[in-house]
């Protein structure tokens, strides 16, 4: 795991295949990309949905982003973040509470009660 910098001192978590990507000017997807393309990523969740109850390689994809996002980046991004983990399967959601901090658990706690039933 590297880091990448955002800017203002902020730095985030980055697999080392995202890394060298970014380094070689790679488009990468990450946090701000699913945000600014929100409806075309519910889309493909949804699809993800109808083949597996396990969701696919998009879901795999938004959750390993979701996973490795800072709290920062999760609060800039609620609204996208909201909208894409409800469409993520319940063994992947779980997943965000396991050894993470206070301040990641009330986020995500937050996040959780605000899904429709």
């Amino acid at each position: 795991m590297g880091t990448v910098c955002l800017g203002d001192g902020e730095f985030a978590p980055v697999p080392l295949t995202a890394l060298m990507d970014r380094l070689k000017g790679r488009p990468v997807t990450g946090l701000r990309e699913l945000a600014r393309d929100v409806d075309a990523w519910e889309a493909r969740l949804r699809r993800a949905a109808v083949h597996s109850s396990e969701g696919g390689n998009d879901s795999d994809v938004v959750h390993q982003i979701l996973a490795n996002a800072e709290l920062s980046q999760l609060k800039r991004h609620r609204a996208a973040v909201g909208r894409l983990v409800a469409l993520l399967p319940a063994t992947l959601r779980a997943t965000y509470l396991v050894g993470a901090s206070p301040q990641q658990q009330r986020f995500w706690t937050e996040v959780f009660m605000t899904l429709r039933r």
